[in-house]
């Protein structure tokens, strides 16, 4: 259609070109007459040029219109799809910030853990040097308490 219509002007500026020669050479031959044929073509000619034209104009205001549609939406899209990708960045700050936490958290009780291991171990040593120390005091008693005994019978003996 564009094709049609640009060839349709070549055609009538060539028409125009040639026309001017034609009037001046008719203008000489006899200046006031005027070949209404050739007006009537001309005015034809014209008019179907400023017809293609403005259905040309129509044609490419509605597919501008299409595409300015087409643009919007999208833009709609893509700020849609902004959004989407901002409340995901939001999303992974959130979760980053909690892990960091959660990672100071287990270091915490890691070290907890460790520091009551060590008391445990602390407290097993206590206990049983604890123990030890009772069943040397016990052993030390048994034997004072067995030499006491020994001691009364080899009084009663003698």
């Amino acid at each position: 259609m564009v094709k049609a219509a640009y060839d349709s002007a070549n055609k009538a500026k060539e028409a125009a070109k040639k026309g001017p020669q034609f009037h001046q050479v008719q203008s000489v031959e006899n200046p006031h007459r005027m070949d209404p044929m050739n007006a009537e073509a001309e005015a034809s000619l014209s008019g179907q040029i400023f017809q293609e034209l403005e259905v040309e104009n129509e044609d490419l205001k509605g597919r501008l219109r299409k595409f300015h549609q087409e643009q919007r939406v999208l833009l709609d899209k893509v700020n849609g799809l902004q959004q989407q990708l901002n409340q995901e960045k939001r999303t992974v700050d959130e979760l980053q910030k909690e892990r960091e936490q959660l990672k100071l958290l287990l270091t915490a009780k890691d070290k907890e853990k460790d520091e009551s291991v060590k008391a445990m171990e602390a407290l097993k040593d206590r206990l049983k040097n604890c123990e030890s120390d009772h069943i040397g005091q016990c052993g030390l008693k048994r034997r004072d308490h067995l030499l006491t005994k020994q001691s009364r019978s080899f009084d009663f003996t003698q």
